[in-house]
């Protein structure tokens, strides 16, 4: 789990356990419980709306944020609350008409009649986790995750089972954000996390900028308390009413069986908007893997929270139900600020994994080469690996292998002169240059296919050459032999074979052209085998200028090479600028040739 700062300031009130009604040996019991099972990273117990125990496994610390993992649920469906309050959607809209643009040409009788409601209760009628339809994304260079996960099978009716979905939850955060054309996190700051005292929160996003909705918020411990506080409040934090306390009530409520996902005790006892029903009667927990718990007892009126790094959460929460069962007693005119200070556990640290100080495999690794297996366009990206001792206690494993870059653009952005002083920084043994313009096809093709006048449109080009090249190039480790790619000479206007040598050992190849990021062809079979492709957008009259002169230098004359800028150039142009938000980084060029 990561340590990270906050700002927020300690901020809840305090109590003794005794002013509360609270008895301290069962306070003492339950952290004896959680040290003992080794996965505890924070411990807040609130009754009566005052902190009566907290404590910290050392490096964790009261300042650091904690991922929340799944608790991000929890937080998702107050946001959706406050937007239905607002009148922004109702429980029964379509998701379809809540995400138009993202909507797949044939939904589907399931799809279509998936409901907001649905999301809320993970009976979307996925039959797993839809999320992992848009995970399998993560090595393209567009985002849209929203569509990977609409077009993922909705395999059942929704609302007739209960399958525990995050895409589901992400499905919300994309309709707010749609909705009210902010980011989950920025809706919320003002509605809620401020009021809380919520400060430095911050939450994982998709590649298209959308909050994650089901995983990646992070907040610190006592954020954590505060928010099962007012969920315990109904939605109430001192005089203000943050959240309806009719949709509280509903969220905590049982709304689904949840005993079809087959997990242990405390997930099979009902599920509601995004919060989980517990053993004991009335109570409720947002919960989020490996042990982030703010647990409700309405009974006891009673908060507890845990940050955890546990493998075994059901022996957390039977840690909670056996100490603190019979923990709570009437505290006449208890409350807050009923006097004296929480239960604190000053000297718990988190247990150090025990091991060897050195590996018995470590004869056999170091000075070895590692390849990596794997399937799909994404495997030829792997690096081999090599292992070397850096200290007398410290193996560095380091990535080896090649490393494909693309640079791509409209003609004139400058891609030829940043592939060039790219190689040049770095030198001819770590990087070469292989430009997609060798692989025009001649002037002699184009006279026999009739696109000779339209020399570098799209279809003027070998792509099927240039993506074997790239697999090759992709493929090629140290040991094998070079490989030879064509260039382009500007000076007869036609590609030359084997101008270029690409030496098996040198890292990085930076491959530049106008394609790189076309949707058609062969051309996605290169972009597979990039990293990383970088689209350059100078400005507009500079590239044009740029563009004219070059034309101008190899032969052309003035009305000419303006003519064949803005004719057969641009069209390339417009077509090549629908393909920057494919790209994995924007670069403003502000003066440029290539």
């Amino acid at each position: 789990m990561r340590a990270m700062t906050t700002t927020s300031p300690r901020r809840l009130p305090r109590t003794s356990p005794e002013s509360a009604g609270v008895d301290p040996a069962a306070l003492r019991d339950l952290v004896h419980r959680l040290d003992a099972q080794g996965g505890a990273h924070s411990l807040m117990v609130l009754r009566h709306g005052s902190v009566v125990a907290e404590a910290w496994w050392t490096p964790h610390a009261a300042e650091h944020r904690h991922l929340m993992f799944s608790v991000s649920k929890a937080f998702t469906a107050v946001a959706v609350g406050l937007a239905v309050a607002e009148g922004r959607l109702t429980l029964d809209d379509r998701v379809l008409d809540l995400l138009p643009d993202d909507a797949p040409v044939d939904p589907g009788p399931h799809l279509g009649a998936m409901r907001v409601r649905h999301l809320l209760t993970m009976t979307s009628g996925h039959a797993a986790d839809s999320l992992r339809a848009a995970e399998r994304r993560r090595d393209r260079p567009a985002g849209r995750w929203v569509q990977a996960v609409l077009a993922d099978p909705v395999r059942h009716e929704p609302g007739t089972l209960f399958v525990y979905d995050t895409g589901a939850t992400y499905l919300l955060s994309a309709i707010l954000h749609r909705l009210t054309g902010e980011r989950l996190l920025d809706y919320l700051r003002p509605r809620l996390l401020e009021p809380l005292g919520i400060h430095g929160a911050t939450w994982e996003q998709d590649p298209d900028g959308i909050d994650l909705g089901g995983t990646g918020l992070a907040v610190a411990t006592e954020d954590l308390a505060a928010f099962g506080e007012l969920l315990l409040r109904r939605g109430r934090w001192g005089d203000r009413q943050l959240v309806p306390e009719a949709w509280v009530d509903a969220a905590a409520a049982w709304q689904v069986d949840s005993a079809p996902q087959q997990w242990d005790a405390d997930w099979q006892l009902g599920y509601g908007y995004q919060l989980w029903r517990c053993t004991p009667a009335g109570a409720f927990r947002a919960d989020g893997a490996f042990g982030q718990l703010a647990v409700v007892w309405p009974q006891h009126d009673a908060v507890v929270v845990l940050t955890s790094g546990s493998a075994h959460v059901q022996g957390e929460l039977d840690a909670v139900w056996a100490s603190l069962r019979d923990a709570f007693a009437p505290a006449p005119g208890a409350g807050v600020g009923a006097g004296g200070e929480p239960l604190t556990f000053p000297d718990l640290a988190a247990p150090v994994p025990a091991g060897r100080a050195r590996s018995p495999r470590e004869a056999d690794l170091l000075g070895a080469s590692w390849r990596l297996a794997g399937e799909g366009p994404a495997s030829a990206q792997l690096p081999d690996l090599r292992v070397r001792r850096e200290a007398d206690d410290v193996l560095v494993v380091t990535a080896g292998g090649r490393t494909v870059l693309g640079l791509v653009g409209a003609p004139g952005a400058g891609k030829s002169t940043l592939a060039h002083a790219l190689a040049d920084a770095l030198g001819p043994r770590r990087a070469v240059v292989v430009g997609m313009d060798g692989f025009h096809l001649s002037n002699a093709v184009l006279e026999e296919l009739g696109r000779r006048d339209r020399k570098g449109a799209i279809d003027t080009f070998d792509d099927a050459g240039y993506a074997a090249l790239l697999e090759r190039l992709a493929a090629q480790r140290p040991g094998d032999g070079a490989v030879y790619a064509p260039v382009f000479r500007r000076e007869i206007e036609e590609p030359v074979a084997a101008g270029v040598a690409v030496p098996a050992d040198v890292p990085l190849v930076v491959t530049e052209g106008n394609y790189l990021l076309a949707r058609s062809g062969a051309w996605p079979r290169a972009r597979a085998r990039m990293r990383e492709v970088w689209y350059l957008q100078p400005p507009e009259e500079l590239r044009l200028d740029r563009l004219v002169a070059r034309h101008a230098a190899f032969g052309k004359t003035p009305q000419e090479a303006r003519a064949w800028a803005l004719g057969t150039d641009q069209v390339n142009a417009e077509l090549i600028a629908a393909t920057r938000e494919d790209a994995d980084l924007v670069l403003e060029w502000a003066d440029a040739e290539g």
